[in-house]
């Protein structure tokens, strides 16, 4: 009896030491794949329809409260439990869903905030009647 716990136990380790990586099979639509710089270090792919963001030469896909490294902006996505401090620190990844469309461009905003050029004044000339010579 002991013995059958023993090979039980082994085999149940052996099992664990070889279990194959979580991985995120789900699609994730992207409408382009520009990125977006958040910050210097971590840049968001604009219209993904899922937290999808760029950081360490490698996508980073946030779904269901885990990142998932990819090597592609298509995957394959594998959970990583311990990702890099520039990604972990991201505390509000679902603000990046389709961050382009919600956020303008940096050249839209400062177009949108300057003010219009006032006219040229229009210089005329006085009329020959006003004209006053000395006497």
């Amino acid at each position: 009896m002991r013995m059958t716990k023993l090979i039980a136990c082994v085999i149940f380790a052996a099992g664990c030491v070889h279990a194959r990586p979580v991985e995120y099979a789900g699609s994730v639509t992207v409408t382009s794949p520009e990125l977006v710089a958040i910050n210097p270090d971590v840049k968001t792919v604009a219209d993904a329809d899922q937290p999808l963001i760029y950081a360490r030469s490698s996508y980073w896909l946030f779904h269901d409260g885990h990142w998932y490294q990819g090597r592609s902006i298509r995957g394959p996505w594998v959970q990583e439990t311990n990702p890099p401090v520039p990604v972990a620190q991201i505390d509000q990844p679902y603000a990046l869903v389709h961050y382009k469309k919600d956020h303008p461009t940096q050249t839209a905003v400062e177009e949108r905030q300057m003010p219009e050029p006032a006219p040229a004044p229009v210089k005329r000339e006085p009329s020959p009647s006003l004209l006053q010579f000395p006497k």
